[in-house]
């Protein structure tokens, strides 16, 4: 006997239902696994983040574009914010889309993800799904839940990290770990403070899940007190104590309003006093901690004023700060130890923001930041609209706690991925709240009949493809990181890399990187054969290389013509092979100049050209003993000329660093070339 079927309403329902488990499912192992996600160096942790980001939202938008078709409905929120977040994204994609280096803002690289096109675009979708799903105070409670497990596992990890001295956690720095649990700290305060008033609250359950969710709150508590007073950094405490602020004050708004508060406020009003304390009289007892190198915020701000002047609109594009402080950066900076790194980001978000997205950019970004805070505000104090229960007050005030406290932070320290992670959930926790307007659109009937499903179709189709070419991304860069590091192991050869790093190219072609980073590997292998081989014998037996190693270093030039590194590489590309290829000791000084255009204030490149000029001086010299007379008066015209341009270049470079040494060597040799013995031993004696 054959069982009934089940109608195809009853499949679409069940359906309908699985996959709304599905987004939820990504969502919640999203906000719980991506902060705290560790790898074997930070910068592929922030990699690892990105895909993981980008897989977990892709795979949610999907299943949740289906699901509304299978329902045949969608409920839209209108809103101010809504309107300024979808316009904020906009001109984060028209920032990259004019951007000095497309790929790098719009994929990122090492250290420019978090605020990469692709991961803000990832965030923005990702807090609008959890608008789609929020819609009970029970489910916001939820998402506090998964947060507080996330926090649990990278505030712990990152405190054995830090007793054991580690430089670096799945955060960032020390640093950057006691800031994002900061925002973990308030939520927690705000937990025990208001407590849970929901029926259906997880934190309010008399089971043991409910046991161990509020163990679990004040676990996280004691866990971010721990990190903040073992870190001791002056940003944490002063967001920290934002946050409490926005508690107290709610707790005197209950209290006005007739609630029984009173034995609540004493948590938060410990932190509050424990934050103001070490603000004021700064305790000098903190772990012994590996510093956190960062530009100051003069010369964050100088470096931004003239991104501004010089692209004012739409900035560099996101995740270029780089090039911008090669470009603008002060020459004060050569004074510190850090004056050859170049940033790549600048002592705030807002900063970096401002510099990379220009002033369209971060209009975008506080009117929507504006809006929702105040549309958050007013729908706390009203208690009229949210999730439409009692407890709707309550649930809208942790996130909004942890919100603005991470939200006081951005003026004064810069996001990683963890961060924009956990601000961006906050923000698709408030943005219900801020909703005024609900409308549900019937998909049976009119267009919505067809829009639907297209959604659903074009969903699928940018979703796969981000997917691909994220999967791309994702191998070739890893595999680069290992190549690389291999290969200054010592565990494979020259040889191997070159086929590792060609592979590489083969399948992800659109990376500068990696092209810069196989010229440099046929370089090596140019280097070791040639070596101690006369030059006739060099052009014969590295000829092959050479070429191989020129095109690869100017392909890295066309794929990303901003970043002064390429560059540099091209001209010491062409330097090394000076002594035995015809003219390339010209195109090594135009790579090096080039360079100089895009980094002004470094002494590295007109050393570069005058050790290139005292070569050539070099080379003349070898012709001054020639039987044809013409020959020799043209070779000494010819030393001298070159003498000259290497003094001339070599004192720009220390005028630009008086105490760089390398400059001051090879110009105390110039002079001793030129006779001025007494003045060479002076630098020589500096």
């Amino acid at each position: 006997m054959s069982s009934p079927q089940v109608p195809s309403s009853s499949r679409r329902v069940w359906w309908a239902r699985f996959l709304g488990s599905v987004v939820d499912a990504c969502l919640g192992l999203t906000i719980v696994i991506v902060p705290g996600l560790m790898a074997a160096t930070f910068e592929q942790a922030e990699l690892y983040k990105q895909a993981l980001l980008l897989a977990l939202v892709g795979a949610a938008l999907l299943a949740w574009s289906i699901k509304v078709v299978l329902e045949r409905r969608v409920e839209v929120a209108f809103g101010w914010p809504q309107v300024f977040l979808g316009l904020f994204g906009v001109t984060t994609l028209i920032s990259a889309g004019l951007s000095v280096h497309r790929y790098l803002s719009f994929v990122g690289q090492f250290g420019q993800r978090a605020w990469a096109a692709s991961t803000v675009c990832a965030l923005i979708a990702f807090a609008w799904l959890i608008v789609q799903r929020t819609r009970t105070a029970a489910q916001v409670y939820n998402i506090v839940f998964f947060f507080l497990v996330g926090c649990f596992g990278t505030g712990a990890v990152g405190l054995g990290l830090l007793i054991r001295h580690a430089p670096l956690n799945a955060t960032g720095s020390g640093y950057a770990l006691a800031v994002f649990m900061a925002s973990a700290l308030v939520v927690t305060a705000g937990l025990v403070f208001h407590g849970c008033r929901s029926a259906q609250c997880l934190f309010r359950s008399p089971r043991v899940a409910g046991m161990l969710a509020r163990v679990l709150v004040w676990v996280v508590m004691i866990l971010a007190l721990v990190i903040l007073l073992a870190v001791n950094f002056w940003v944490a405490w002063m967001i920290t104590l934002v946050g409490m602020i926005v508690l107290l004050l709610a707790g005197w708004i209950s209290v006005h309003e007739g609630r029984n508060v009173h034995p609540r406020m004493i948590v938060p009003s410990l932190v509050f006093v424990l934050a103001l304390g070490y603000l004021v009289f700064s305790p000098a007892w903190h772990m012994s901690l590996p510093g956190e190198v960062a530009l100051s915020q003069r010369a964050s701000w100088d470096i931004t004023q003239q991104t501004l002047v010089a692209r004012p609109l739409f900035g560099m594009g996101p995740g270029t700060w780089a090039y911008a402080h090669a470009l603008y950066r002060p020459q004060t900076v050569n004074l510190s130890p850090f004056w050859s790194t170049y940033f790549d980001r600048g002592i705030s978000s807002l900063l970096t923001l401002l510099a990379t997205t220009g002033i369209i950019g971060m209009l975008a970004f506080l009117m929507f930041v504006v809006s929702l805070f105040g549309a958050t505000v007013q729908e706390i104090l009203s208690a009229r609209r949210g999730v439409r229960e009692e407890d709707g007050w309550y649930a809208a005030l942790l996130p909004f706690g942890g919100w603005v406290t991470l939200l006081a932070s951005m003026p004064f320290y810069n996001f990683n991925v963890s961060h924009q992670l956990l601000f961006w959930m906050l923000t698709g926790c408030l943005l219900g709240f801020g909703a005024r307007r609900r409308v549900v659109l019937d998909g049976t009937r009119g267009l919505f009949a067809i829009l639907f499903p297209v959604k659903a179709v074009l969903v699928g189709l940018v979703v796969l493809s981000v997917w691909v070419l994220g999967g791309q991304t994702l191998w070739a860069e890893a595999r680069l990181g290992h190549t690389v590091e291999a290969y200054q192991a010592g565990r494979i050869s020259a040889d191997q890399a070159i086929d590792s790093l060609q592979a590489i190219r083969a399948v992800h072609p659109w990376d500068d990187v990696s092209a810069r980073m196989l010229s440099q590997a046929y370089l090596v292998r140019v280097l070791q054969r040639a070596k101690d081989k006369p030059p006739a014998e060099q052009a014969q037996m590295v000829g092959d290389d050479v070429s191989k190693m020129v095109d690869a270093a100017l392909d890295a030039i066309r794929l990303n013509p901003a970043n002064v590194e390429n560059w540099s590489h091209a001209g010491l590309v062409y330097s090394n092979v000076a002594s035995f290829t015809r003219g390339a000791d010209a195109f090594a000084l135009k790579n090096y100049q080039e360079a100089i255009h895009r980094d002004p204030q470094s002494p590295l490149y007109p050393m570069a050209i005058g050790k290139l000029m005292l070569a050539r001086a070099d080379q003349a010299r070898t012709l001054l003993d020639a039987k044809d007379l013409a020959i020799a008066r043209q070779a000494k015209q010819d030393e001298t000329e070159a003498l000259e341009q290497a003094r001339t270049w070599l004192r720009n470079a220390v005028a630009l660093k008086a105490d760089y040494v390398p400059a001051m060597y090879y110009l105390a040799v110039v002079l001793d070339r030129d006779g001025k013995t007494a003045e060479a031993i002076s630098f020589l004696e500096r």
